[in-house]
């Protein structure tokens, strides 16, 4: 709806879903509007699996709770097809916790589990996950297939190709997965309060500050998604996370402010509780009717005005007004 609007001039701004690029680009100069590319999103999807012991399988929820699953997943998919199948290329792998837009972003902080089928296989055959029957399923310890359901209250049809493909990758890796779209609601209450789920993906705008995300970065927050009010840290490196949050509370020293956080984004990197896929480039339609317009994630033009992932619009003017 706000995509036609702005193609009839009721609207003087838009922000693209990947697919409007091909629509509007053919009408930005008949129309006379700008489309700006502002770099990485700071809102990215995460795959996260269930820690939980309440209300699920507990052979998956011990599975789910080692890390070395965790890296198997994240090598198993294939984020360049996702990102060339689904998003037209207009994207790029994220592979850490924060983005290069966050002011305390340290590039060695990342994961190294990006896509290497063969490095993962070996990861699940190093917990006893192998297909032992022969019918291309791996089977948990007890013997039963390695299969979970990846629930999501989104029907977009993106979001379903993006589930399809990871399931794709999975399958052929020996790994069961299929997708459970459920309400908006039923969804949050399965995360935050009766945990009966396996996986899920969601998508998160990262704070600058992780003390902005009490709720999920502290153990017992109650959007701590994969095991949320804990009564006292279920891991060691849970407990590590509990006290950096309290230490940059009261921390003002910018150098030491650093230290706490490449510590933060070294400890969730390490653990990978959440599953970062892709960073997808963030553009924005404006008429050019308006001056002093830029729209940059990354940085701050002397000439123009920009905030990050968005406009400052008290500099913003009609340019008629100012003629």
């Amino acid at each position: 709806a706000d995509l036609l609007k702005f193609q009839q001039g009721e609207l003087d701004s838009y922000l693209l879903r990947g697919q409007d690029l091909a629509t509007l680009l053919p009408e930005a100069e008949s129309k006379d509007f700008s489309i700006w590319n502002g770099g990485p999103s700071i809102l990215y999807p995460f795959i996260i699996f269930n820690q939980s012991p309440e209300n699920i399988d507990l052979e998956l929820k011990e599975l789910f709770s080692k890390r070395e699953f965790r890296y198997a997943i994240s090598a198993l998919i294939d984020r360049e097809t996702i990102i060339d199948q689904t998003l037209n290329g207009l994207a790029e792998p994220q592979m850490h916790l924060f983005g290069p837009n966050n002011r305390y972003f340290n590039p060695q902080h990342s994961s190294s589990y990006s896509y290497y089928r063969e490095g993962a296989k070996e990861l699940l055959v190093g917990h006893d996950l192998i297909d032992h029957n022969g019918d291309g399923i791996r089977e948990l310890p007890s013997g039963k297939p390695l299969e979970f359901t990846i629930i999501t209250p989104s029907n977009d049809s993106t979001v379903q190709d993006i589930l399809n493909i990871i399931i794709s990758d999975l399958e052929e890796a020996g790994i069961k997965a299929k997708i459970e779209v459920i309400d908006q609601n039923l969804w949050i209450q399965k995360l935050l309060n009766t945990y009966d789920w396996e996986c899920t993906i969601m998508s998160g705008k990262f704070p600058t500050f992780p003390e902005q995300w009490y709720n999920v970065w502290r153990s017992d927050g109650n959007m701590h998604y994969w095991y949320p009010k804990q009564e006292e840290p279920a891991t060691e490196w849970e407990a590590q996370v509990d006290e950096l949050y309290n230490a940059l509370i009261y921390t003002y020293d910018p150098l030491e402010i650093q230290s706490f956080y490449d510590q933060f984004q070294n400890i969730l990197m390490e653990e990978l509780p959440m599953i970062p896929l892709y960073n997808r480039y963030s553009f924005y339609a404006v008429y050019n009717k308006w001056g002093n317009i830029n729209w940059d994630s990354l940085h701050k033009s002397e000439e123009t005005i920009t905030i990050s992932m968005g406009f400052d619009w008290r500099r913003v003017y009609l340019k008629e007004l100012m003629e």
